[in-house]
């Protein structure tokens, strides 16, 4: 009986424990002031309300002796109640993080009630936690709590508007937004470009060159520039940061070991070349300011004697090498390397040869930092496959091979830490690819899965995909065209063989060389499924292309830039950062060269500044148009002074301006948080709304031409609002005021119109008195085209102009 009194009050101990509320703290972001802010939204027009939109992050630390599974959030507020599945499994004493996804980002009414209710509900505990939290608007912690918006009205031709598409989670950066300029042709009917302009060409867009300005008084932080503008929407743009030239070489392989050190922002290679004597030669490059310096560190030479007739190379990490090479005799050796921490020594640690195995054509892959894939070609004329491990003691052992098909040409990509492919020109000709599986069974431990075949090739290269799948190059035939084919391997029973499926197919117009073919995985736009390739063209021209998953256009690659630089017979690629990548050659003089090439990718041209307690980037600027002897680490600026020109450079589909802000951690200084931002370093709490006052705004597809004097145009003025989703068409004011003394409606004939009740900020004024008072030194001001008696005292720097384009009225005359 007293253990079972002991069992039930057990029992009940526990059904107590699971009743009441879990034991967990709760941090939330976005938080201002001890409250949870949300960004107001400003309304559709003058007839409709502004609104609110609520998303958060919500850090979670267990502090329960067991396992908690988070299954849904409820938000909870007047007139607002929304539950939002979610699955969440957090350890004991362990943190994990959660957020809002795009589609449950939160509409609340604007002003929202002063305080929200959050329930957090776990599958171990019938009751939820809950806690109650201060609500308020964001208000951006810069001089008068007011961003204004980064460009000019002046600058706007007839029926133009500002707009854009805002940056929504879990895209990072929660409530930025791409700014460009749009046309209104009629209701509902709006061009981004120029009359009769062309979407292809840069200067057709109609926010192309506009000033961009600071949103509010701030401290620069970085500036990122001397990045080329991509060639069109939708390109992205090929440029060559360093090159360097070297001794004389027959061929040529080249390898990234990845960061000298973590944060370091500098990347270091490795090139093998074979030299004119059949010996070969391994060097460290380090490359640093983003790949515009290249620095030699060590060098190794093969033994005396060692001569060699095919070379690869591939990095298992940052210290470590591994080349295959084919001796004088067709031996395969697989040697192992160390490389020093500082670069400057690279010492040779192991060998291996198969002097059973005879070969002409060697290829390397990663699969893990101690395992590597190799792709032969035997002297037979046939495809043999080996995987190699390094064991502890630094030491090459053989994993296992496989033998396949007659081959005359080969690649391989590692897919995973077990699995890799062979890309091979068969002996009909065509082009076929095989996957292996690595298994612990014995005497067989490389499984062959599938292959599939595809048209005739006369060389194939190969690279690594995202999501486990491969990209082959090749050179078609006949035709002579580079061709590029994504694959996939469906199925996982290991007793069925693989379905091998070509995903995307692209072929090019231009012939290329059957000489040379080389590719590396990229990432040179927003897609992660890209690649870059180099080939070498009629003539010995080396070309660099990439190529883009189009997402939407399944089937087919897009190219998105190529460049070529001098004559080579000879090429290798491989990826050393986010769209980074390094290039050995061997040119028509037969010499060395290292190049470094950038795919456009990243903020471009771009602005770091701190407002308030906000990091804001200003990004895709205009090449050149960045003033960084103006615009330094460290220097001051002021609300609305031009920080560039809207371009198109970085990770751009065409002509805008991208701007996001992210609340830092409090630091010590300026120059502690000018020093982090440049070690990329910089500790960001979160993203934050951007608010904006003193422009107006209306939904873009609801503006009928005319402007605010269209009788059924409802403009209405943003005040502390920005924007969600939605396109509206915003006119903005900043450092500008206007003269009309005017007291009527324009109907379609006047550029800016008078508004009801006293204007918000810029005007128009009356007078142009009135008009001058407040305004800060490089400002406008612009006068309605007449007559004006009052003489005019400009106390500050300022450009004047006259702005009614539809009217013949003559110039503004002040002073009689």
């Amino acid at each position: 009986m007293k253990k079972l009194l002991l069992l039930l009050a057990f029992l009940a101990h526990v059904g107590a424990a699971r009743a009441a509320e879990p034991a967990v703290t709760l941090t939330f972001d976005p938080e201002e002031n001890g409250a949870l802010v949300y960004a107001p939204v400003a309304a559709l027009s003058a007839f409709f309300t502004p609104t609110g939109r609520l998303w958060f992050t919500v850090k979670i630390k267990n502090e329960e002796g067991f396992t908690l599974n988070l299954t849904n959030i409820r938000v909870t507020l007047t007139g607002v109640d929304v539950t939002l599945p979610k699955v969440l499994v957090i350890a004991a004493n362990t943190t994990k993080s959660v957020s809002l996804a795009e589609d449950e980002t939160v509409f609340i009414p604007h002003p929202a009630a002063a305080s929200v209710t959050i329930r957090l509900t776990f599958a171990e505990n019938r009751t939820p936690k809950t806690v109650v939290l201060a609500l308020a608007p964001y208000v951006p912690a810069v001089p008068g709590g007011k961003y204004f918006f980064p460009a000019n009205e002046g600058d706007l031709g007839p029926e133009e508007y500002f707009s854009g598409g805002t940056h929504l989670p879990p895209e990072g950066q929660r409530w930025g937004a791409d700014w460009s300029v749009h046309r209104v042709i009629g209701q509902g009917n709006t061009s981004s470009l120029r009359a009769g302009g062309l979407d292809a060409v840069n200067e057709d867009h109609l926010g192309w060159g506009i000033p961009i300005r600071a949103m509010a008084d701030g401290v620069v932080l970085r500036t990122s520039t001397g990045w080329e503008n991509n060639p069109a929407a939708g390109k992205r743009v090929f440029q060559m940061m360093a090159e360097t030239d070297g001794e004389a070489i027959t061929d040529v392989k080249v390898t990234s070991l990845g960061e000298t050190a973590p944060g370091s922002r500098v990347q270091r290679v490795a090139s093998l070349v074979r030299l004119p004597d059949n010996t070969f030669k391994i060097t460290i490059w380090d490359l640093f300011s983003q790949s515009r310096g290249i620095a030699q560190r060590g060098s190794a030479v093969s033994n005396p004697g060692e001569t060699v007739k095919a070379i690869a190379v591939v990095a298992l990490g940052g210290t470590r090498l591994v080349t295959s090479v084919r001796l004088a005799d067709d031996t395969h050796r697989v040697m192992l390397w160390q490389v020093s921490a500082d670069g400057q020594t690279v010492e040779r640690s192991d060998a291996h040869d198969e002097p059973a195995v005879a070969v002409t054509e060697v290829s390397l892959a990663k699969m893990a930092e101690n395992r590597l894939a190799a792709g032969l070609r035997t002297t037979a004329g046939d495809l043999r496959v080996a995987v190699y491990d390094v064991s502890l003691n630094e030491t090459v052992v053989p994993r296992g091979v496989d033998s396949g098909d007659a081959a005359s040409s080969v690649g391989v990509a590692s897919l995973s830490e077990t699995r890799f492919a062979a890309s091979v020109r068969a002996s009909t000709g065509a082009l076929k690819v095989i996957v292996w599986d690595v298994s612990d069974s014995s005497p067989y431990p490389l499984l062959r899965r599938g292959e599939a075949t595809a048209e005739n090739v006369s060389r194939v290269a190969t690279a690594l995909s995202a999501g486990g799948k491969w990209v082959t190059a090749m050179r078609t035939s006949p035709g002579g065209l580079l061709k590029l084919a994504r694959w996939s391997a469906t199925g996982d029973n290991p007793l069925v063989d693989l379905t091998l499926t070509p995903e995307l197919v692209t072929n090019t117009a231009e012939a290329i060389e059957n000489t040379a073919l080389a590719i590396a995985p990229g990432s040179g736009s927003d897609k992660n499924d890209n690649v870059a390739s180099t080939a070498i063209l009629a003539g010995g021209v080396f070309q660099i292309n990439g190529w883009g998953d189009p997402g939407s256009l399944p089937g087919s690659y897009e190219e998105s830039a190529e460049r070529t630089a001098g004559t080579v017979t000879a090429v290798s690629i491989d990826q050393t950062g986010t769209s980074f990548f390094v290039v050995g050659a061997r040119t028509a003089a037969g010499n060395f060269k290292l190049m470094t090439w950038h795919w456009g990718f990243g903020g471009g041209n771009s602005v770091y500044l701190l407002h308030g307690d906000c990091r804001v980037l200003y990004a895709h600027f205009q090449d050149g148009s960045v003033n960084t002897d103006v615009l330094y680490p460290g220097a001051t600026v002021g609300a609305g002074q031009v920080l560039g020109r809207m371009g198109n450079s970085g990770s751009s589909g065409g002509p805008h301006t991208h701007i996001h802000a992210d609340r830092v951690f409090p630091l010590t200084s300026i120059d502690d948080m000018i020093a982090r931002e440049a070690l990329g370093t910089l500790p960001l709490i979160g993203a934050r709304p951007i608010p904006f006052s003193s422009a107006r705004t209306m939904r873009l597809a609801w503006i009928f031409p005319g402007g605010e004097g269209h009788p059924s145009n409802n403009f209405t003025t943003m005040t502390g609002h920005g924007m969600f989703e939605l396109a509206l068409g915003i006119r903005p004011g900043i450092n500008t005021r206007y003269v009309d003394p005017t007291v009527i409606y324009q109907a379609f004939n006047g550029r800016k119109e008078p508004v009801p009740g006293s204007p918000a900020t810029g005007g128009p004024m009356p007078t142009p008195g009135l008009a001058l008072g407040g305004v800060p030194a490089g400002g406008t001001l612009y006068l309605r085209g007449r007559s004006y008696n009052e003489a005019i005292t400009f106390s500050t720097p300022m450009t004047v102009r006259r702005y009614d384009f539809y009217e013949t009225g003559g110039p503004a005359i002040i002073g009689q």
